[in-house]
C-alpha cells in the first residue's frame, strides 16, 4: 500500500489523454422484517459502474452508443477494464482563451469491472490543434467573431438486469442526439442566426475542409443579447441548438473531421 500520483495514467487505445476517472456503485436493497430489531438491513442489489476520459484533440476514437473495453491505468500496469458503452462526447473550442481543442468522453458499464491488472500506455504522436481562428458554419456561410463553441452527441443507452446478468448492469444502444452552443461577438441585431429552421452546422476543426459536419441542426435559443452600458462590455450573444435526424425533406447525418460518417451509418473509426 502507497501513494503514487496520476502521472503514470493513461487509458488505452487513447490518444493524448488528460485523465480518467471511474464510479463504481453496488447499493443493497433495504429489508426489515421482525426480526431485524427495528433495524434497516441491505442485501443484494445490482452493480453498476460509470466513468469517463479526457483529451486534447477533436475526434475521440469512441462515438455514443459504440461499446468497447475500457481500460484505465493508474501507473502503467495497475488499474481498471470491463466492457463499456459510450453514452456522450462532448468537443470544446475555447477560442476566446486561445485553448487547444480538447473532448471529453462519458461511459456507461456494459458488464463486470474488474480491478486490478491495467495495462495501458499511450505511444501515440501528440497531434493536438488550436482553437483560435475557428469557427461555425451554417448552411454554408460563415458565422463571424466566434468565441467559444461546444458539441454535445449522446446516445440513450437502454440499462438492464436479467437473470443471465449475475445482478450487473447491462445496456444496448440507443437513439442518438446531439446539442450545440456557441457564443459570438455581434454587433448588428439582423445578423443573429435564424431560430427553428433545420439547418447543415459544420464545427471546424483545423479550417476548411476539416469539420465536425451536423445535419440537421435546429437552432432553439438566442440568450444575451443586449447591451451593457455600465460595463461596457462587448455586445454579443450565445446561440444554442439541437439535432434534428429529419428536415422535412431529407434525412440526417453526422460526419466527423476525418469524414467518417458516424451516424446514421454506424462506424468504429475516430
Amino acid at each position: 500500500m502507497g501513494v503514487i500520483n496520476g502521472v503514470g495514467g493513461a487509458a488505452d487505445g487513447r490518444s493524448t489523454v488528460r485523465q480518467w476517472s471511474i464510479r463504481e456503485i453496488q447499493r443493497g436493497a433495504k429489508w426489515v422484517a421482525s426480526n431485524t430489531s427495528a433495524g434497516v438491513a441491505r442485501k443484494c442489489g445490482v452493480k453498476d459502474w460509470r466513468g469517463y476520459f479526457t483529451g486534447y484533440g477533436h475526434t475521440p476514437a469512441t462515438f455514443p452508443g459504440q461499446t468497447f473495453t475500457f481500460t484505465g491505468s493508474v501507473d502503467g500496469t495497475l488499474g481498471v477494464s470491463g466492457p463499456a458503452i459510450c453514452d456522450r462526447i462532448v468537443i470544446t473550442w475555447d477560442i476566446e482563451a486561445g485553448k487547444i481543442i480538447e473532448y471529453r468522453v462519458d461511459f456507461s458499464a456494459n458488464g463486470t469491472l474488474s480491478k486490478g491488472a491495467g495495462v495501458a500506455a499511450d505511444a501515440t504522436t501528440p497531434v493536438v490543434e488550436c482553437s483560435t481562428s475557428m469557427y461555425v458554419t451554417i448552411g454554408g456561410g460563415q458565422q463571424t467573431d466566434i468565441r467559444f463553441m461546444r458539441l454535445v452527441i449522446t446516445c440513450d443507452n437502454r440499462p438492464y438486469v436479467s437473470s443471465d446478468t449475475a445482478g450487473q448492469v447491462k445496456r444496448n444502444s440507443g437513439n442518438i442526439d446531439a446539442e450545440c452552443l456557441y457564443r459570438l461577438y455581434q454587433d448588428v441585431p439582423a445578423n443573429l442566426p435564424t431560430l427553428a429552421v433545420p439547418n447543415q452546422l459544420r464545427f471546424h476543426v483545423t479550417g476548411d475542409p476539416t469539420y465536425w459536419e451536423m445535419t440537421w441542426m435546429l437552432l432553439e435559443e438566442i440568450e444575451d443579447y443586449g447591451a451593457d452600458r455600465e460595463g461596457a462590455e462587448n455586445v454579443g450573444a450565445t446561440i444554442k441548438g439541437a439535432f434534428c435526424a429529419y428536415n422535412g425533406t431529407g434525412a440526417g447525418t453526422i460526419v466527423s473531421p476525418s469524414t467518417t460518417q458516424k451516424w446514421p451509418t454506424f462506424s468504429a473509426e475516430p
